[in-house]
């Protein structure tokens, strides 16, 4: 089980002028679709800081909050009753079905805030490649999605404009699916050319 933060907080919902209706997080684009290949390693803190050395003049460091540079992630795993997605892992094509926020703070010690960019993801994994489909809305409209709620017209026709997710929508409208595990974990992410790495611990 991860470790959770002993408190955090939220910002206020961000609304358009007028029209109450919540924006996209964070100015991202409601839907993206990665193909990538992605390679994992368990490595012990000192590894870690050994490796950190070695690229750091390749990498940067990505950080998209200056004014709170430590991160954050909590993630919610979604399943059936029977964890199809989970039992899927044991199989050649691994799917997670997945809610990640992210948050952040000035400093380790802090309370890290939630930056309100919150995602639906569905993530299959083959060998090393995956592919991963991202749903973005604020967190008032996930919470809706989940618990089966009909979402606002403008956060229903995005939602409808991913046809890979319409099993997943249908399972969430039946309340077939149900939040089963969150995890929180701090995250350093480096960048290069066409190449990404992060660094979880806890």
């Amino acid at each position: 089980m991860e470790s959770t933060p002993a408190d955090y907080s939220t910002p206020d919902d961000e609304t358009s002028e007028g029209s109450g209706r919540a924006r996209a997080p964070l100015g991202v684009p409601p839907t993206r679709i990665d193909p990538e290949h992605e390679h994992r390693f368990l490595a012990s803190r000192h590894d870690a800081e050994r490796f950190l050395a070695s690229v750091s003049g390749r990498l940067r460091l990505d950080v998209y909050d200056r004014a709170r540079p430590v991160s954050w992630s909590r993630t919610t795993y979604l399943d059936t009753d029977d964890f199809a997605y989970l039992r899927s892992c044991a199989g050649p094509v691994a799917s997670r079905l997945r809610i990640r926020e992210y948050a952040a703070a000035a400093e380790g010690g802090e309370a890290p805030v939630l930056t309100g960019a919150c995602f639906l993801e569905l993530k299959t994994t083959t060998g090393t490649a995956r592919t991963k489909v991202r749903f973005a809305a604020p967190t008032a409209a996930m919470t809706q999605l989940v618990d089966g709620v009909p979402l606002d017209p403008y956060w229903n026709a995005q939602l409808a404009s991913i046809p890979v997710l319409y099993p997943v929508i249908g399972l969430l409208r039946d309340r077939e699916l149900a939040p089963r595990l969150t995890t929180w974990y701090r995250r350093v992410s480096l960048v290069g050319l066409d190449v990404r790495v992060t660094l979880d611990e806890n």
